[in-house]
């Protein structure tokens, strides 16, 4: 993991601070980097060249930290604040008329909100910043250059924890184009449970998965509630995956979390499959418009298509008189990406198109922070 941390040379103690954090971690821990930037140039020049996987913004109120957020966003990494005690009530009113209120509606604010996480030095300040009520997911590690009751090494090793736990958060906007087809591939291998199914591609990509691509597979089917089926997959494709108990990996969800709605067959005792597969379309259509449809739901339905005997014509027919054609059309699509659906297993044509796309991201950014 590569940590960028950002402060202002002109404070002493955050450089201080910085330095023995960034110290201690290099020294300690093999598997992060860390490097750090004290202007928006240096700031640029680290994104474009070390990549970083967090940004750690040291203070508030200076413009260089929102600039540094907003290139953040762009470029898809995310953001923790630790204001070192610069958004207690006694600093804020310090010319706050003049220079916070204006600071704080036109970026101080957004730059707060958008972080994964705010740390902060000790319960005083935690008490005080959760008055603000800018942002719920807040972290309390003190500060070993002022207090005695803090090491060095206990420093690192909770900010450690911090930034594991920002990673392993709503890793679907995590997913390299990579990991979403072994996603894919371990999905379609659970559904069918038949590996001949796959195609070459998909094969290949199941063969090289990392622990990285593990962890972060276990991770979203634990939140999403697909475990069985990736079971399903691995099983069929005889992989070994590593050891991962993603009930134990912390991470910061949604608030509240959304729910996962159950998927309705619709299935009584008078009603034929094709029946049910009218009423599964629907039921996704009435998700997707509350922005509730979720990867289980799409795993049903996929489940459905592929093995339930269906009268192609009497279903097509029921799908034009309820208007629902062009939907389900951007449905199979979206069955055919996250699913490997077969267009010979779709009542209709895939198509895809705006209405694709809004499903897709819909899904994937269901756990969004």
């Amino acid at each position: 993991m590569k940590i960028l941390h950002l402060y202002s040379k002109s404070d002493s103690m955050i450089t201080d601070y910085v330095n023995i954090l960034i110290q201690t971690v290099c020294r300690n821990t093999g598997d992060m980097e860390m490097r750090s930037a004290t202007d928006l140039s240096s700031c640029k020049r680290e994104i474009k060249r070390f990549c970083p996987d967090i940004i750690h913004i040291h203070g508030c109120w200076n413009y260089l930290y929102a600039a540094a957020a907003r290139m953040a966003r762009k470029n898809g990494i995310r953001t923790v604040v630790t204001p070192h005690g610069q958004m207690e009530p006694w600093i804020i009113k310090q010319r706050y008329w003049k220079e916070k209120l204006p600071k704080l509606m036109l970026f101080q604010r957004k730059t707060v909100r958008q972080a994964y996480a705010v740390i902060v030095l000790g319960r005083m300040e935690e008490e005080c910043f959760r008055q603000l009520r800018l942002n719920k997911r807040i972290e309390t590690v003190r500060n070993c250059l002022i207090t005695q009751m803090q090491t060095p090494e206990n420093m690192a090793a909770q900010m450690l924890g911090i930034y594991r736990k920002i990673a392993d958060s709503n890793v679907a906007e995590l997913f390299t184009d990579d990991t979403r087809l072994c996603l894919k591939a371990i999905i379609h291998a659970g559904i069918t449970h038949n590996r001949q199914w796959l195609d070459n591609d998909e094969l290949a990509a199941v063969s090289r998965i990392t622990f990285s691509q593990w962890r972060q597979i276990m991770i979203y089917a634990f939140h999403e509630d697909i475990v069985r089926t990736i079971q399903q997959g691995i099983d069929t494709l005889q992989l070994m995956p590593p050891e991962i108990h993603p009930e134990d990996i912390e991470c910061y969800m949604p608030h509240p979390i959304p729910e996962i709605l159950p998927e309705d067959t619709g299935i009584g005792p008078d009603s034929t499959r094709t029946d049910a597969a009218v009423q599964m379309i629907t039921n996704c259509r009435k998700l997707a418009r509350r922005k509730k449809l979720a990867i289980k739901n799409i795993i049903a339905l996929s489940e459905a298509m592929h093995t339930w005997y269906i009268e192609e014509d009497k279903l097509k027919d029921r799908l034009k008189e309820q208007k629902m054609t062009d939907f389900t059309a951007s449905i199979m699509q979206v069955l055919g990406n996250m699913t490997g659906l077969k267009e010979g297993h779709m009542p209709v044509m895939p198509a895809d198109n705006r209405q694709t796309k809004a499903i897709t991201e819909i899904i994937n950014r269901r756990l969004a922070i």
